[in-house]
């Protein structure tokens, strides 16, 4: 995964890799690549989300960004992935998630790690324009 639709979080060593998807269905349903990449373990799931999905967590990583208090979560509606990105003393931030092999079923990996707030900052930018873009194009 590597292009312009592509939200990392994280440093080369502990990321977490969103493929957000410009097209959705009638229903506001499409499919995200996601990638989690922690010292030890890689995984790589495709997990059916919705539009809101994303621009819940965009606003809420706004939030975490400019004020350093609570946190941002990304949850897809079936519960196949979940990051929540919360803030800690000295601008730390924990990122701790679930993904699952399908849909609350299968394959499990639990993972967390820390970084540093300034690792935020690009992530947030280009999720905010793109969920601008595909609202446009709704």
């Amino acid at each position: 995964m590597h292009n312009m639709n592509e939200i990392k979080i994280g440093t080369s060593s502990e990321s977490i890799n969103i493929e957000v998807p410009l097209v959705y269905s009638d229903d506001g349903w499409a499919q995200a690549s996601v990638e989690i990449k922690t010292c030890n373990f890689n995984g790589a799931i495709t997990a059916w989300v919705e539009l809101s999905d994303f621009l819940l967590f965009s606003n809420s990583l706004s939030v975490l960004y400019k004020t350093l208090q609570g946190s941002a979560i990304f949850e897809s509606t079936e519960g196949q992935i979940t990051l929540k990105l919360e803030a800690l003393a000295g601008g730390q931030i924990k990122m701790s998630g679930v993904a699952w092999s399908e849909a609350c079923y299968g394959s499990k990996l639990d993972f967390s790690f820390y970084l540093d707030q300034t690792f935020l900052q690009e992530p947030m930018k280009k999720l905010e324009a793109l969920t601008i873009k595909i609202l446009a194009k709704a």
